[in-house]
């Protein structure tokens, strides 16, 4: 959940950013990120931003489970090439992106198993968090029907909100051009 600062050209300001995200980084203990993926929102003068979520699961329709793996997807790459998040970007666990789009219930469980399989894997990541997360594994099974997308879908809702959540309370700054 970073704060996006406009480099104005000051000499010293990339100094002073550093500064504060290493005073934040060392309160950390046990998150697993650095900070929340988020949106920005605000303006230049007053920075703020959102931290994602997937905000439901809509049920019991194939439209509805294909929106929300499709969102499920671009939330998932959005956060783990997040490098205020991360420690370094997870450029090893995007597969599920090579996937097509989901538009019926084959092309859902192709990619909602794709993403349930890199998630996993990018939880203990070598190198990308500052604490493997052991606690938000998905452990609904793969889906082969329509009923167990719905179930995956909603477990996957569930641990991603809370993975991405895992981080301190305190943004960091990021420094983007003029």
């Amino acid at each position: 959940m970073a704060i996006n600062i406009r480099k104005d050209g000051s000499l010293f300001i990339d100094q002073v950013v550093t500064a504060y995200d290493a005073l934040v980084d060392g309160a950390l203990t046990s998150q697993v990120h650095r900070d929340k993926t988020a949106k920005q929102t605000g303006t230049s003068f007053i920075p703020a931003s959102t931290a994602i979520t997937i905000s439901a699961v809509t049920p019991l329709t194939q439209d509805g489970y294909d929106t929300s793996v499709n969102f499920m997807r671009g939330l998932l790459y959005q956060h783990m090439l997040d490098t205020s998040a991360h420690l370094i970007a997870d450029t090893t666990n995007i597969n599920f992106d090579g996937y097509t789009e989901a538009s019926d219930l084959a092309t859902s469980i192709a990619l909602a198993n794709a993403i349930k399989v890199d998630y996993t894997a990018h939880m203990t990541q070598s190198g990308v968090h500052l604490n493997n997360d052991v606690t938000n594994a998905i452990t609904a099974p793969d889906a082969t029907i329509f009923s167990e997308l719905g179930t995956l879908l909603i477990d996957m809702r569930t641990k991603l909100n809370a993975h991405i959540a895992s981080a301190g309370l305190v943004q960091r700054f990021v420094i983007v051009p003029d």
